[in-house]
C-alpha cells in the first residue's frame, strides 16, 4: 500500500465503514440526472422548482453548510453574485433577470442534490446513472435507427451527435473511474464506446482519450513520487503549495491588463477556427471590449424567446445567418462568460476551478475522488469548444456544481494529508 498513489481511489478504514452504514441509492440524484439528459419538456423552471421544495422536505432535519465551508466555493457564490448585480448594466435587463433566476434555481437544486446525496452511496449512484443512460441511448438508436442516424453522425434521442458523443464520454469516464468494475460494466462499456464512436463527435472522442491519458499520467507520477525519499517528497509538496499562489496571480494580472489580453485574442484567433468558432469568438470580444470588466449581462449577448432581437448578437451583421439566429451561445464557455460576467467573472471562474481541484485532492482518499476528477477536467476542456458555463439544464454545469457542493459536505478525512 505505500507505493499505492495517494490520489488513488484508496477508501479509508473510517470512510468504509461509515459508509457501510448508508450504502443505498441518491434516487432524486438518479432521476435528476437522468432527466437532464433527456431534455425532456417536462424538466422546466416550474417542475424543478417543485423538485428543489421536495428536496428542502427530504433535508429539513439535515444540518446545513456553514460560513467556513462557504469560503471553500465562496468563488462561485461571487459569481452567482455579479451575475445578479449584472441586471442593473445589462443591455438587456429582462433576460438577464429571467437567467439569472435559472442559474439560482440550478445552483439551488444541485445544493440540496449535494446535501441529500452526502448520505448515501453517491458512486454507486452515478454508476448505476451511466448504466442506464448508455443502455437507453443504445436501444433508442438500435430500435428507431432511421432517426437517430444522421449525414454527420449518430444522435440517438439528443438534438445533434455532439450531444450524445459528450454525454456517452462522460459516462464512460465516470463508469471507468468507479471501482468495483465488472465483467458486467464491460458489456455497459462497449455499448457507451460504440455510440461514442459513430456519434463522430471529435471533440468528445479527442477529450475522452485526453483525460485517460491525464488520469493515467498523473497515476505513474505519483508512483515515482512515493519512490522518492522524504527529502524530495517534501520539497515537491512544498513547491505544490505555491502552484495555486503562482494561478492567483496570474488571474490577478490577467484582470488588470484585460485590455491588452483582449486586443491578443483578436489578434491571434482566425475566423475559421474549430470549424467557425473563432468568428463568433471574435464578435463576443468586439462587441463587449468597453466592457471587458464586468460584461454586458447574463444572456444579454446570445439572448433567445422574446428578447432575442434585443440581444447584441442581433446588433451586429452576423445576425441575417439563420444559424447565428438559432444560436443560444457561442460554443466557447470561456469567451461567453467574458462577454455576460467580464474578465472579473472569468477570473473567479478559474478560482472556483481551482478550489475544486483544492477540495479534490483534499478528499482524494475517498472512493468518488476519481469520478469527480474525471467530471470536472471534462468540464473544463469541453468547455474551450462548447458553452456549459450557466447554461439552463446543461447536465455538465449541473455536474460541476453538484460535484463542488459534495466535496464541500464530506466530512474531513483526518488521515489523508493532501499534496
Amino acid at each position: 500500500m505505500h507505493n499505492q498513489p495517494q490520489f488513488m481511489i484508496q477508501p479509508t478504514q473510517s470512510l468504509s465503514k461509515r459508509q457501510s452504514i448508508s450504502d443505498g441509492y441518491s434516487w432524486p440524484l438518479i432521476l435528476f440526472y437522468f432527466a437532464m439528459v433527456l431534455n425532456s419538456t417536462y424538466l422546466n423552471k416550474s417542475t424543478i422548482m417543485v423538485a428543489i421544495i421536495i428536496l428542502m422536505i427530504l433535508n429539513y432535519k439535515k444540518s446545513f453548510l456553514n460560513i467556513s465551508q462557504l469560503t471553500k466555493v465562496s468563488s462561485i457564490i461571487i459569481l452567482h453574485l455579479i451575475g445578479i448585480l449584472s441586471y442593473f448594466w445589462s443591455f438587456v435587463p429582462s433576460q438577464t433577470l429571467i437567467y439569472v433566476l435559472n442559474d439560482l434555481q440550478l445552483l439551488a437544486m444541485a445544493f440540496l442534490l449535494a446535501q441529500y446525496s452526502k448520505e448515501k452511496n453517491i458512486v454507486k449512484s452515478l454508476k448505476f446513472s451511466s448504466k442506464i443512460i448508455i443502455l437507453s441511448a443504445f436501444c433508442y438508436s438500435v430500435l428507431f435507427y432511421g432517426d437517430s442516424m444522421t449525414a454527420i453522425g449518430l444522435k440517438s434521442f439528443f438534438d445533434h451527435k455532439n450531444g450524445l458523443g459528450a454525454v456517452m464520454a462522460l459516462n464512460l469516464l465516470i463508469l471507468i473511474s468507479c471501482q468495483d468494475f465488472t465483467r458486467k460494466d464491460f458489456i455497459f462499456l462497449t455499448m457507451g464506446f460504440t455510440l461514442m464512436i459513430l456519434s463522430e463527435s471529435k471533440t468528445s472522442i479527442g477529450l475522452f482519450f485526453a483525460i485517460i491519458f491525464i488520469s493515467l499520467l498523473i497515476m505513474a507520477l505519483m508512483r515515482i513520487f512515493n519512490n522518492f525519499s522524504n527529502y524530495t517528497q517534501g520539497f515537491l509538496k512544498l513547491f505544490s503549495r505555491l502552484i495555486p499562489i503562482i494561478l492567483y496571480l496570474l488571474i490577478i494580472l490577467i484582470v488588470v491588463f484585460r485590455e491588452e489580453v483582449s486586443c491578443y485574442l483578436i489578434q491571434i484567433i482566425p475566423k475559421e477556427l474549430f470549424t467557425g468558432r473563432g468568428l463568433l469568438w471574435l464578435t463576443v470580444l468586439t462587441r463587449t471590449k468597453d466592457d471587458l470588466l464586468l460584461g454586458i449581462g447574463t444572456g444579454a449577448f446570445w439572448g433567445s424567446g422574446g428578447a432575442e432581437r434585443m440581444s447584441e448578437i442581433a446588433q451586429t451583421p452576423l445576425y441575417i445567418e439563420e444559424w447565428i439566429q438559432r444560436l443560444k451561445a457561442g460554443d466557447g464557455g470561456y469567451i461567453d462568460i467574458i462577454g455576460s460576467h467580464g474578465f472579473l467573472g472569468l477570473a473567479f471562474l478559474i478560482v472556483a476551478l481551482i478550489q475544486v481541484y483544492t477540495l479534490i485532492i483534499h478528499h482524494a482518499s475517498h472512493i468518488a475522488a476519481w469520478p469527480a476528477f474525471v467530471a470536472v477536467t471534462f468540464f473544463v476542456f469541453h468547455n474551450i469548444t462548447e458553452t456549459d458555463i450557466f447554461r439552463f439544464k446543461d447536465i455538465f454545469w449541473f455536474f460541476f456544481l453538484f460535484i463542488m457542493f459534495y466535496l464541500v459536505m464530506l466530512p474531513k478525512d483526518k488521515k489523508h494529508k493532501p499534496i
